[in-house]
């Protein structure tokens, strides 16, 4: 249960997401529309924070994952990937460096780091992480894992 200051409704790939205020966490938050189970409509009344946009906030971020302080981020993507990232606008700060194999980096400026973690691993080894490190330190820890999980030994392949 929570008491949000509501201010912005967000589409994203056919979801609904409120952005708010959530007063448990004292922070803007986004709220997926379709897990509300119940509202009700206070009778206080909050002060608009004028300051506040959220389409500056929303772009801070990777797809949904907003409001976090934005990262330099580089991704190399093979030639195999490379067409696929150029068709899409990933994020409004995206800047694609060519290489001469037909291989591309993608620069962006983003918050949002898990996102962009759950992201790069859809891309299995046609992507890598370049920066920032802790990212990349992020990636590797979650390939261990995996690689436990489906018994793979030390130089495996």
């Amino acid at each position: 249960e929570r008491v949000v200051y509501p201010y912005h409704l967000h589409n994203f790939q056919g979801d609904w997401f409120l952005v708010a205020f959530d007063t448990f966490r004292g922070d803007f938050r986004l709220f997926l529309v379709g897990r509300i189970q119940e509202k009700k409509i206070l009778q206080e009344k909050f002060a608009w924070d004028e300051s506040f946009s959220a389409e500056d906030w929303i772009s801070t971020g990777f797809q949904l994952h907003a409001g976090n302080e934005p990262e330099q981020v580089e991704i190399w993507f093979s030639p195999n990937k490379a067409q696929f990232i150029r068709e899409r606008k990933w994020h409004p700060s995206q800047r694609i460096e060519e290489r001469p194999d037909g291989s591309l980096i993608l620069h962006l400026k983003t918050g949002g780091l898990v996102e962009v973690r759950n992201w790069v691993l859809q891309f299995a080894d046609d992507a890598e992480v370049l920066k920032p490190d802790k990212l990349r330190q992020d990636v590797a820890k979650i390939v261990k894992k995996l690689s436990k999980r489906y018994g793979l030994t030390r130089g495996a392949e």
